[in-house]
């Protein structure tokens, strides 16, 4: 199994983050940051309730923290970048069209230059 190098493991939530960023603002950016941003936009899409927009606000905020933790916070800042311009909503779903920078964060992040683990990953 592969030790995220804070020996936080990210929920199975925090991976649906950062995979709609992964996961996830009124269409202004800038209040409150890019997670607020994300998750807003996603929420908006999915008509989130109070809680599921808190929780998303709470494990985007926890991997913001460990990816500057690990040393990943350029690569958290491009993932979300192009999370904020690179996103769609249909019918409810919520996607972002971010798959080299979502590599990227989570390589580095996971600290294995292929982004594999064998313990489930991020």
């Amino acid at each position: 199994m592969t030790t995220i190098k804070n020996n936080h493991r990210p929920s199975a939530r925090g991976v649906l983050f950062v995979s709609a960023l992964i996961g996830l603002a009124s269409l202004s950016a800038g209040c409150g940051g890019p997670v607020h941003d994300i998750c807003e936009l996603e929420c908006e899409c999915r008509s989130c309730s109070d809680d599921a927009y808190d929780a998303c606000i709470e494990d985007g905020q926890r991997i913001e923290e460990d990816s500057e933790d690990a040393g990943c916070t350029a690569q958290f800042e491009t993932y979300t970048d192009c999370a904020m311009t690179n996103y769609s909503c249909n019918n409810g779903r919520f996607n972002v069209s971010c798959g080299s920078e979502e590599f990227a964060l989570e390589s580095c992040y996971l600290g294995t230059p292929d982004g594999s683990s064998s313990g489930g990953g991020f």
